[in-house]
């Protein structure tokens, strides 16, 4: 991803969100953003019965080291975080199912 002419790695964000208790399962992609580029979407899976918002994340991921640019700028909810056979992220269905989710919550 590239916010603000700065490269992030999802890989990094990713590793500092699973830290967190309410996190079962997360990929983390960039969505457009007219004034930014792109900016930081978390598409986690909640462990049961968890909640989490993004002030809350964004403090665990600075907490963890995490510079603030880097941090999750959106959350999206998902059942499950699609992977291939071999266990890799497969972004761009985690993306189609991010954009549907917020498509829906506009609807």
């Amino acid at each position: 991803m590239i916010r603000n002419a700065e490269n992030i790695s999802a890989t990094e964000v990713e590793e500092a969100v699973l830290f967190h208790d309410a996190v079962a399962d997360v990929a983390v992609i960039g969505l457009p953003d007219s004034r930014t580029g792109e900016r930081v979407c978390a598409a986690i899976v909640l462990t049961p019965g968890a909640t989490i918002d993004v002030p809350t994340l964004a403090n665990h991921c600075i907490q963890l080291g995490l510079a603030k640019y880097k941090c999750p700028e959106q959350i999206v909810v998902l059942e499950a975080i699609e992977r291939n056979s071999m266990g890799k992220i497969q972004k761009d269905k985690v993306r189609d199912a991010v954009l549907h989710a917020i498509q829906m919550r506009k609807e």
